[in-house]
Parts: structure tokens; sequence; C-alpha cells
């Protein structure tokens, strides 16, 4: 059940869980983002995450191999996409963004676009 408020607690949904509906990247913003990326030498791989809720994340990694390899995650939700650098276990925030273009034009300058 998705709910935006605190059902009543009575007998018929005492088991019941509250879901929050989420509002993540959407499959438009995945695939422009895909498209740019798509573009860009060296070659990236992006990976995308959609779990049970519908809350989709992408994960970008370099396709040339280096002990140093950074790959990218990108979350959050439409209007405020997280960009974070992932190096090993370790996420570093970059920042948050309004749109998929400014988020673009952050990770150009990161990748070498």
């Amino acid at each position: 059940m998705m709910t935006k408020n605190q059902p009543r607690r009575i007998s018929v949904n005492q088991d019941a869980a509250v879901v929050r509906a989420l509002s993540s990247i959407t499959l438009d913003q995945a695939d422009k983002l895909t498209e740019i990326i798509r573009g860009v030498e060296p070659a990236w791989d992006i990976q995308t995450f959609d779990d049970y809720d519908g809350y989709l994340s992408l994960l970008l990694t370099s396709l040339i191999e280096s002990k140093n390899e950074k790959s990218f995650s990108i979350t959050g939700k439409a209007e405020c996409l997280e960009l974070w650098q992932v190096q090993g276990d370790d996420f570093t925030p970059l920042g948050s963004f309004g749109s998929i273009d400014q988020l673009s034009a952050r990770l150009m300058g990161l990748i070498g676009g």
C-alpha cells in the first residue's frame, strides 16, 4: 500500500507497511544522460539500477582500467539530482543539481567530455 499519510491503525491494516512514494530520476533523464555519455571518449559504461520501489539510479564506470579508477553515481529526485564520485567503497558528494543539463555539464568537466 502506498500512501502519503499515516493510515489509521485498525485491525484490518495493523500488519500493513507504509511505503512512501519516491520521485527518483526519471527514465527520460536517464536516457538523456546515457545519450550524452555515449559520445564521450574515453568510453564509459552506464549501469542503471531500479529497486523494488521504482527508485532509479545510475553508475558510470570507465572502460579503461587503472588502479586509481574513479566511478560516478547519480541518485536523487527528478528535481534534485545528486552526483557522487565513487572510489572503492568511498562515496564523495560532488553536488546537487536542479536539472539533467546542469548535472551533465558538471559531469562532462569531470570525465573529459
